[in-house]
């Protein structure tokens, strides 16, 4: 039996399957609809069926005849073509679209139309074939709750879900049947089913960007990516995996610049950068990334000192989570893969199966599969990057590297050393200025005592650093003071120690908590004082109640045990 929607059995669903819900129940229930609601498609085909009936009641009225002869007079002149009423031939064009072609329709039909147009006017012409229509049982709406659960649920354990809920008619194959005529927006690949992030990077349009439209060099896009295969670390030869940083043109596709590194951080993005404006003598007007670390932080992106605002480069960040908005560098990344990384046999992308990524690594281990070492693995990137500038790419209609000889270069002004290096804020304090925890001393600091100043550093020499002022002019050169003993001058090397300090902290901690969740809740010493608290005797204060345990228990002494008789069972046994 069918069971109208209850007002709150909609709340939590989208709105398209409310719309679909709100459908189903209004097809169960078609035969209470009225002449406005129904569909403008059977309004036009009664319209058409009246005039042909008032078309054969005029007839009679003007020839005295039955009706069996003037609806064979009517249907003659229809097929001579010599029927002079008004829109009926037009009618008859209309309604024969549906009978096979005929001209006029069949008598009983048209006989059957007076007979239904007299009883119940209009309506009566209405197509009373409605076709299938599926009854609704009520199950239906908690049906679709479980079906977009992020769970995903097959049909027929929802089916079993709802029988135990008390819906008798909710059978297997009921609720397939449901589930297989959902309009698209609620079927297997609904949002709600498949994860809005999933949804929205497969399967929801996107807008397409024509990047044909912008100027050569105007724009590069670049990203970091950990390389899916495992080389010998060039210090510990142990398995690493590396990470690759390469800028694009947006325009050409041209590699324009890349860096390889361990990790991706604000010194990869500012290498990688730099020396492909070095390389190529132009300075882009803007980058287009993402939002990650290593290209939005205060090195890079501050409004004084950052790299972007020295160059005139405008930084385009990509939404987070946006495969999409990247295109062009994920998919360079996705050939390069292919093309390079499943050359060497300790390739580890996600194509391999888990078998294989489980026993790659104890192979590896085990000396079974060579690690390729970083001389090889960089020669392969290398040779990978000289022939994708060159090879033609049917989207350009051409090689990157012949859309690139269109470059209208922004030439550099600045030397290449000064490019490299990055700039912080600091106060002068006592002639000083400290970075890295370290002080730097210079005398013409003195007149900028307690000011703000640029200061200026290479990473791979910290023993002096550059000041200017805040409008990027030379102050003097500051010479380090205080070295810290130790330590490394390269400030590389120190983030690197300081990164496996904090990474051995980690892993002590983790080891400490397994340690304590193997050590039992209560000690062997607190479990033999536990013991003994129970089995303890507490003797009784004899001076309150005078009790003399002489009364209760034979305390004698080895002679008078002597002179008790003793037990004989021989005795008991007589």
């Amino acid at each position: 039996m069918s069971q109208a929607l209850a007002k709150g059995d909609l709340d939590g669903l989208p709105n398209a399957a409310k719309r679909h819900l709100k459908g189903l129940t209004a097809a169960s229930h078609a035969s209470t609809l009225t002449w406005e609601e129904l569909k403008k498609p059977m309004q036009d085909r009664a319209m058409h069926r009246r005039t042909l009936v008032l078309r054969v009641e005029e007839l009679m009225v003007q020839s005295g005849l039955s009706l069996s002869h003037c609806i064979d007079h009517l249907i003659g002149s229809i097929n001579a073509g010599t029927e002079k009423g008004l829109g009926v031939m037009n009618a008859a064009a209309e309604l024969a679209q549906t009978s096979k072609g005929k001209k006029a329709p069949h008598k009983a039909r048209l006989y059957d139309w007076v007979k239904r147009f007299r009883a119940m006017g209009v309506m009566g012409l209405v197509d009373a074939h409605k076709g299938r229509q599926r009854e609704f049982y009520g199950w239906e709406t908690q049906a679709l709750k479980y079906w977009l659960q992020p769970t995903r649920p097959k049909a027929a354990i929802i089916a079993g879900w709802l029988e135990e809920e008390g819906w008798a008619s909710a059978t297997a194959s009921r609720v397939q049947y449901f589930f297989k005529h959902l309009p698209e927006t609620l079927n297997k690949e609904a949002p709600q089913r498949q994860g809005p992030h999933h949804y929205h990077q497969n399967h929801k349009p996107y807008v397409i960007r024509d990047n044909t439209v912008l100027p050569v060099g105007l724009i590069y896009t670049g990203d970091g990516h950990t390389c899916d295969v495992y080389i010998a670390h060039p210090v510990t030869g142990k398995p690493w995996r590396a990470e690759f940083t390469p800028w694009l043109d947006l325009r050409s596709h041209y590699p324009v610049g890349w860096y390889v590194s361990e990790a991706e951080s604000g010194v990869n993005t500012l290498f990688s950068l730099s020396q492909a404006i070095v390389e190529h003598d132009h300075v882009p007007a803007a980058i287009y990334v993402d939002p990650g670390s290593g290209f939005k932080n205060r090195m890079m992106n501050n409004e004084t000192t950052g790299f972007y605002a020295r160059m005139g480069i405008e930084p385009l960040l990509a939404l987070p989570g946006n495969a999409r908005g990247k295109g062009l560098i994920e998919g360079f990344f996705n050939h390069f893969e292919e093309y390079v990384g499943k050359k060497f046999p300790t390739y580890c992308g996600h194509c391999r199966t888990d078998d294989e990524l489980r026993a790659l690594r104890g192979k590896v281990d085990k000396g079974t599969i060579k690690l390729p070492s970083f001389a090889e693995y960089f020669d392969a990137i290398s040779n990978y990057m000289e022939r994708y500038k060159t090879k033609h790419q049917d989207g350009l209609g051409c090689a990157p590297a012949d859309l690139w000889a269109e470059l209208e270069r922004t030439a550099l002004e600045m030397p290449a050393e000064a490019i490299i290096r990055p700039f912080m804020e600091r106060t002068v304090q006592n002639w000083r200025v400290r970075l890295f925890n370290r002080r730097y001393q210079g005398d013409a600091l003195k007149d900028y005592e307690g000011k703000l100043v640029m200061v200026q550093y290479n990473l791979h020499d910290l023993r002096q650093v550059a000041v200017f002022d805040l409008e990027h002019r030379w102050v003097c050169d500051a010479a380090i003071v205080n070295p810290v003993a130790a330590q490394t001058q390269s400030r590389i090397e120190e983030l690197q120690q300081h990164r496996a300090l904090k990474q051995k902290e980690r892993h002590l901690r983790h080891i400490k908590e397994i340690e304590d969740r193997a050590r039992p809740v209560i000690s062997p010493e607190e479990r033999i004082k536990t013991l003994t608290d129970i089995i303890e005797y507490t003797r009784l204060d004899t001076t309150e109640d005078d009790f003399n345990a002489k009364d209760c228990l034979f305390l004698g002494n080895e002679s008078e045990e002597e002179a008790t008789p003793k037990l004989n069972f021989r005795d008991c046994l007589d």
